[in-house]
């Protein structure tokens, strides 16, 4: 059975090359979705059976949207590299399968893993909108923490705490760095401490990761869960 124009076009567009790569171009969603079901259908198929996706792959099952696509994305959520459960997670959200406190709990979950600029980006870009108590609890644990995040985590701390009006504010960047890879432990200790008493948070009430408690700073962006 010959397959339509629209398929034809969107599996030429899984063909990723470098510049494609390279330039973060993914496939063609609007192909995929003028093809038939059937060949929807197809596509999912295979990529239900795929051992590890990306979020090219991950994009297509969100549009697909059916029981056994929300399964395979909760799986990576649950099993994949830590990239690929920052990806998953916003797929999931955006099919509106996971919102409110589960996608924050979901959300702490996945910050809490990472301890390098993988899946940072993906994670980072899903604080403003869905993040609450839990997740500023885990960006404060990994600025805290974690020398290789600290600067990006605190950035996005400063903003979640309405202390700043975007996600990385270059005027608090020398506080930032202070807390980065290289600097001495007590130096960062000191800075995460004046970090905090700018976010209005005292650093003895941060809870530990699996505690099941959240932080909500006196001038929070997000939401109590």
């Amino acid at each position: 059975m010959p397959h339509s124009e629209t398929y034809e076009r969107f599996m030429k567009s899984t063909n990723i090359g470098f510049d494609q790569w390279h330039d973060g171009i993914g496939y063609d969603l609007q192909a995929y979705q003028q093809m038939t079901p059937e060949e929807r259908d197809r596509v999912a198929k295979n990529l239900h059976m795929k051992g590890q996706l990306d979020w090219r792959d991950m994009e297509v099952l969100r549009l697909h949207g059916d029981s056994d696509s929300f399964d395979k994305l909760r799986d990576v959520l649950a099993t994949g590299s830590i990239d690929a459960r920052a990806h998953a997670l916003g797929e999931l959200i955006e099919m509106g399968k996971m919102s409110g406190s589960v996608a924050d709990v979901q959300l702490a979950h996945v910050i809490d893993d990472i301890d390098g600029i993988e899946g940072m980006v993906p994670a980072l870009l899903l604080a403003p909108d869905h993040g609450g108590p839990m997740t500023s609890a885990a960006l404060l644990r990994g600025t805290r923490d974690r020398p290789g995040v600290a600067v990006n985590f605190a950035g996005m701390v400063c903003f979640l705490a309405g202390v700043t009006d975007e996600e990385f504010d270059w005027d608090l960047r020398p506080l930032f760095l202070r807390m980065g890879e290289g600097e001495p432990e007590a130096g960062r200790a000191a800075a995460f401490e004046e970090l905090c008493k700018l976010c209005g948070v005292d650093p003895a009430s941060i809870p530990e990761q699996g505690d099941g408690k959240g932080v909500v700073f006196p001038k929070s962006r997000v939401k109590k869960s």
